[in-house]
C-alpha cells in the first residue's frame, strides 16, 4: 500500500517527473530590463514531500533488486531534481535514464575486475619468483619489498586513473544530458588533458607544501569553463592567479586555526570569485554566496540528518537546494537570441559508473 500510494503524484509532480515529454520553451523576445537582477538567478522548486516519495520507492525497489535498481533510482532522482530547478521562466532538464547508468556501472565494474585481475597474476609470478629464488642469490626479502612496492605503485594508478574517468566522465555525460529551454550543454574536455593538468597542478601544490595550489586552481578553472558550451555560446574565465592567491592564502590559515571552521567562509569566497570572473558570451555570472549563511544552512542541515535518523533528508534537501541555488545567476540577460543548438554528441556514461562504483560525487 506505501508503494502504490507512493506512485500517485499529485499534479506538480506530474509535470515535472516526465522531463522528456515536455516541449522546449520558446526564447522571449525581449525580457524587461526591470526583471533581470529578481529573474536571472536559480530558483529551486522541488518540495520535502515529493523527494520523500522519490526516496521511499527508490529504497524499495533497490532493496528488492539487491542494488540493480540503483542506476534507474539515479536517473529518477536526477530528472526531479532537475526539473525543480528554474532559471527565468524555464526549469532545466535531465535526458540520461536508468539504462545508460546501469550501461556504464557495467563497463565501470569489468574493467576494475580486469585490472585487479591482471594485478593478481602478476603480484603471484613475483611472489613466486621470490619464493624459488636461490638462499644469498636474490633474497625473498628483497622481492618482498618490490612486490608491496608495486602493489602500492599499482593501487595508486588505478585510484588516480579510476578517479580521473569519473571526474571527466561525470562532467561530459552530465552535461550532454542536460538542456534549458531545449538547447543542451556540453563539455569538450578531454582525459588526457585533464591528467596532465592535475598531475602538474598536484606536483607543484606538494612541492610548493600548498602555497601555489592558486596557480593549480586557476589553470584548472580556466579549462574547466572554456571547454564548456551552451549550444553554440561558450563560457569563459578570465581571473588570475594574482587575484586569486590571497583569497587561498587567508582562507587556508585562517582554516587552520579555526581548526576548519573557517572553510566555508573559503569556499564562498572561491565561488564568489569564480562566478564573477565567468561569463556566458558577453552575459556576466554572479555569486552571492557568503560565509555565515553557507555555515548557517550546513549546520541546519546536518542537524536535520543527525536528529531524524536520516528521515528528514527529503525535507533538508529542499531547504539546503533553495538556498544554494538561488546565490547563483547572471547579472545581466544573455543573449538568448544568438545561442543556437549544434551537433548534439552525446557522452558515454562509464565515468557516470565509476563515480558511482566508487561512491564520488562531484
Amino acid at each position: 500500500m506505501i508503494l502504490l500510494k507512493c506512485f500517485q503524484e499529485d499534479a506538480h509532480f506530474k509535470r515535472i517527473r516526465d522531463p522528456l515529454d515536455q516541449e522546449p520553451a520558446k526564447t522571449p523576445e525581449k525580457i524587461p530590463a526591470e526583471n533581470l537582477q529578481q529573474e536571472w538567478f536559480l530558483e529551486f522548486l522541488g518540495q520535502g514531500r515529493e523527494l520523500f516519495r522519490i526516496y521511499l520507492v527508490n529504497f524499495w525497489l533497490k532493496l528488492l533488486t539487491l542494488g540493480f535498481y540503483h542506476p534507474w533510482a539515479k536517473a529518477r532522482l536526477f530528472r526531479y531534481l532537475y526539473a525543480s530547478t528554474r532559471l527565468y521562466d524555464t526549469d532545466f532538464q535531465f535526458h540520461g535514464n536508468g539504462r545508460e547508468l546501469f550501461t556504464g556501472w557495467v563497463k565501470a565494474l569489468l574493467a576494475l575486475i580486469l585490472l585487479e585481475g591482471f594485478h593478481q597474476i602478476v603480484a603471484e609470478l613475483i611472489r613466486q619468483r621470490g619464493i624459488d629464488s636461490e638462499p644469498g642469490v636474490s633474497g625473498g626479502h628483497e622481492w618482498s619489498f618490490w612486490l608491496d612496492t608495486a602493489n602500492l605503485v599499482f593501487y595508486l594508478f588505478l585510484f588516480f586513473l579510476f578517479f580521473m574517468i569519473a571526474l571527466v566522465g561525470v562532467r561530459r555525460y552530465r552535461l550532454s544530458r542536460t538542456s534549458w529551454r531545449g538547447i543542451r550543454f556540453r563539455f569538450d574536455g578531454t582525459l588526457v588533458e585533464i591528467s596532465k593538468l592535475m598531475i602538474r597542478g598536484w606536483a607543484i601544490t606538494l612541492i610548493s607544501l600548498g602555497l601555489l595550489y592558486p596557480l593549480h586552481r586557476h589553470r584548472f578553472q580556466e579549462y574547466w569553463v572554456s571547454r564548456t558550451r551552451f549550444g553554440s555560446s561558450r563560457f569563459y574565465y578570465e581571473g588570475t592567479p594574482s587575484e586569486l592567491f590571497p583569497i587561498w592564502i587567508r582562507g587556508f590559515l585562517l582554516s587552520l586555526i579555526s581548526v576548519g571552521v573557517y572553510s566555508f567562509w573559503l569556499r564562498a569566497g572561491l565561488q564568489r570569485y569564480f562566478w564573477s570572473r565567468t561569463r556566458l558570451e558577453q552575459a556576466q555570472l554572479a555569486c552571492n554566496l557568503h560565509g555565515w549563511p553557507l555555515f548557517r544552512e550546513s549546520m541546519i542541515y546536518v542537524f536535520f540528518l543527525i536528529f531524524s535518523c536520516g528521515f528528514a533528508r527529503p525535507w533538508a534537501d529542499e531547504r539546503y537546494n533553495r538556498f544554494y541555488l538561488s546565490q547563483f545567476g547572471f547579472v545581466q540577460a544573455p543573449d538568448l537570441e544568438a545561442v543556437i543548438q549544434t551537433a548534439s554528441v552525446e557522452s558515454g556514461s562509464t565515468g557516470e559508473g565509476v563515480s558511482s562504483l566508487l561512491d564520488l560525487e562531484f
